[in-house]
C-alpha cells in the first residue's frame, strides 16, 4: 500500500472516530434528558396528586395546557437558552431585570422550535434566529441595552 493511501487511511480512520465519539456523546446525553423527563413527569404527576400543581403553574406563568411542552423541552431548554445567548453575545449571566430572565426561560421551555433552535446553533450562523425564536425580540433588547451602557 503506497504512503498516500495509508495517509488517507489513517486521516479516515480520526474522522471516522471522532464522528463515533460525538454520536456516543449526543446519545449519552439523549439517554440522561430521557431520564429526567421521566422524573419530571413524575414530580408533576406527584403535585397534581396533592394539589400543588396549579400554585406551581401559576408562580412560573405557565399553564396545564404548558405542562407537556414544558416536560418536551426538559432539561434541554435550558442549555439551548444559554447556547442562543452565547451566539448572540448576550451576557446571560449580567442580565439585571428577574422578570426578563424569567420570561426568557419560561418562553424557551415551552417553544416548539427546539429542533430548528439546534440545527441553527450547530451551523455557527449568527443570523436567521429571528425566523423561529421566540425570545429574538428580547436578545435584541437585551443587546441593544448593553451596547448603550
Amino acid at each position: 500500500m503506497s504512503s498516500k493511501n495509508q495517509d488517507f487511511d489513517a486521516l479516515a480512520s480520526a474522522g471516522m472516530a471522532d464522528m463515533v465519539a460525538q454520536v456516543a456523546a449526543r446519545m449519552k446525553q439523549a439517554i440522561s434528558d430521557m431520564r429526567q423527563r421521566h422524573k419530571l413527569r413524575e414530580e408533576i404527576a406527584e403535585l397534581k396528586r396533592t394539589g400543588g400543581l396549579n400554585p406551581l403553574l401559576a408562580d412560573m406563568g405557565l399553564s396545564r395546557g404548558d405542562v407537556e411542552a414544558f416536560i418536551a423541552g426538559h432539561p434541554e431548554s435550558p442549555r439551548l437558552l444559554r447556547a442562543m445567548a452565547e451566539r448572540l453575545q448576550v451576557d446571560y449571566d449580567h442580565i439585571k431585570d428577574a422578570a426578563i430572565i424569567v420570561e426568557l426561560q419560561r418562553t424557551c421551555a415551552v417553544c416548539s422550535a427546539r429542533g430548528r433552535c439546534r440545527t441553527w446553533l450547530r451551523s455557527g450562523e449568527t443570523d436567521g434566529h429571528r425566523d423561529f425564536c421566540p425570545n429574538s425580540e428580547r436578545f435584541d433588547k437585551i443587546r441593544g441595552h448593553e451596547t448603550d451602557s
